[in-house]
């Protein structure tokens, strides 16, 4: 889910993780066009996590990571990567 003004120089995307330590956003990559907008939310463990080899709970976390742009959204569509 990304919620996204086009007058801003931001959009926020929601993404689903596992949780600390083993599971969190580790990163965000933005590729920008004249008509679109490629967002890639990375995932993975927090650096120097233990217990994350072999079997851990199944837990879910939804987080909200607010992603700059260099110019505003406009009319730019944005994507997931593909």
């Amino acid at each position: 889910m990304v919620v996204a003004d086009p007058a801003s120089r931001q959009v926020v995307v929601q993404a689903v993780v596992g949780g600390l330590p083993c599971d969190r956003v580790t990163g965000v990559e933005t590729v920008e066009t004249a008509s679109s907008v490629t967002v890639t939310v990375w995932a993975g463990p927090q650096t120097g996590a233990t217990g994350c080899d072999g079997s851990v709970p199944a837990m879910a976390q939804i987080v909200w990571v607010r992603v700059p742009l260099a110019d505003v959204l406009g009319g730019r569509t944005v994507v997931p990567p593909a």
